[in-house]
């Protein structure tokens, strides 16, 4: 025998599967700073925060991104979450026998 727990969901409120987060890039690229630090790196800024630092490694250069940023395809990005409401297909849909 199967044990469900089935949540009521009552007027006005969602469930959490109504609610999903997308996760999407942002290009920054016209917003990044870059300043030269002591060491010889340079240091890769967002408005005010530390998102990277570019290292040479002979003709090449690496980039060490912080997390929720990323270099890819000559670009800068930022993740962000954007969460998305989806409604109900049905004003009846999640209600026992269509009754609510």
């Amino acid at each position: 025998m199967m044990n469900h727990n089935d949540d009521n969901i009552g007027e006005g409120q969602l469930s959490q599967d109504t609610i999903m987060a997308k996760d999407e890039l942002v290009d920054i690229s016209s917003d990044i700073e870059k300043k030269q630090e002591v060491d010889g790196e340079t240091a890769l800024f967002y408005q005010t925060e530390k998102i990277g630092k570019i290292k040479q490694s002979g003709h090449s250069y690496n980039y060490e991104m912080a997390d929720g940023f990323e270099f890819k395809n000559e670009k800068f990005y930022k993740h962000t979450q954007n969460k998305k409401k989806e409604y109900p297909q049905s004003y009846v849909e999640g209600c026992d026998m269509g009754w609510c």
